[in-house]
């Protein structure tokens, strides 16, 4: 085999190398391509998920709102009927007084009747 030969053969390979290569690179850039479409594909997955988390946020914060407007009602009704609770306590004794006087009148309207 001469030099020419053998740099025909050479150059043979070289060209069935950078087909391959052209194949490789081809490949390459179709699944670059469907990687692009996958992530496009994701940017909208996240964008939907964006929407809901902000969503729920809204929701969790007016539940949370209404739950505290709750305790604040609870509390002010406590409140209301403790007040009250004392207050009605404060009647009794003036009524447990007024009815101790009376048996007292009575206790001695009853001695002088009996005088």
């Amino acid at each position: 085999m001469n030099n020419e030969e053998k740099i025909l053969k050479i150059l043979e390979q070289i060209q069935g190398d950078i087909a391959g290569v052209k194949s490789d690179v081809a490949d390459t850039k179709s699944d670059v391509a469907g990687t692009k479409g996958d992530i496009a594909g994701m940017k909208g997955d996240i964008a939907g998920l964006t929407q809901i988390v902000a969503k729920i946020e809204i929701e969790h914060g007016q539940s949370i709102k209404a739950l505290l407007d709750g305790y604040k009602m609870v509390y002010e009704i406590a409140s209301q009927t403790r007040d009250e609770v004392y207050s009605l306590k404060g009647d009794m004794k003036d009524v447990k007084l007024d009815i101790s006087d009376i048996k007292h009148d009575l206790a001695e309207m009853t001695k002088e009747e009996a005088i």
